[in-house]
């Protein structure tokens, strides 16, 4: 019977004891691949970059902007992506309020009467001021637009409603018959003043009503200075 060559069997040998340290070294690293250790005890790592730097080759891709498609970087509701926003936004609830209703109420009165008082208003006016506030608050969103300084309403007051108003009056005197009250005054730089107002039937509300004609400075006051005044008052807006 032939002998074993020595050599033969050592080859063999270390043959076998790669192969069990292969083995050894696959099951070390299967068992290191079922989980991750943490670099403290305290902060733990960051499992998803773990496995994107270990398994990179089988992860695909299908985020939007992959395989050169045109990538939209706006970011929706939470950090999200605009194609998951549907499933993402959510309806809060409108805040209650923590006042109730009569304190509010009871505020808003107080800062009416106060105003009227810091400003000198009659008190008269206060039922007509808070009409106004009731009809400019129907447009809200004009109403938080809308700016104006003294000079801006002295401007429109003048030439802008106040000249709709006057010619909208003098269309009616030319229809309706009617009365003129005249009345002279001293302004606060101590200059004459005639005040004309016309009376006269509106056929558009069915009463009586008087309205602000015009004011005239006058130098001389008399009878026929008067006159000739409320003529070209006409004149002008004939």
């Amino acid at each position: 019977m032939k002998k074993d060559n020595p050599a033969i069997l050592n080859e063999q040998d270390i043959s076998a004891q790669q192969s069990e340290k292969y083995q050894h070294d696959e099951e070390d690293q299967n068992i290191k691949d079922r989980g991750f250790l943490s670099d403290t005890c305290l902060q733990p790592v960051d499992i998803g970059q773990e496995m994107l730097d270990q398994h990179f080759d089988d992860i695909f891709c299908v985020a939007p902007g992959a395989f050169g498609a045109k990538l939209d970087t706006h970011q929706g509701i939470y950090g999200l992506h605009p194609m998951f926003k549907s499933s993402a936004e959510l309806k809060q609830p409108a805040p209650a309020s923590l006042t109730s209703f009569q304190d509010r109420v009871t505020n808003m009165e107080s800062m009416v009467v106060a105003f009227t008082s810091e400003n000198s208003l009659s008190f008269s006016l206060v039922p007509k001021m808070l009409e106004l506030a009731k009809t400019l608050s129907d447009d809200k969103k004009a109403l938080d637009s809308i700016t104006m300084n003294r000079t801006t309403a002295s401007y429109k007051t003048r030439f802008g409603v106040g000249k709709t108003f006057e010619e909208d009056l003098i269309r009616c005197l030319k229809t309706s018959c009617f009365s003129l009250n005249m009345d002279e005054s001293t302004s606060s730089n101590y200059q004459k003043v005639l005040t004309i107002l016309a009376s006269y039937f509106c056929k558009i509300s069915n009463k009586v009503v008087v309205r602000h004609l015009s004011s005239l400075t006058c130098v001389t006051v008399n009878s026929e200075a008067l006159y000739t005044k409320v003529v070209d008052v006409f004149e002008t807006r004939a």
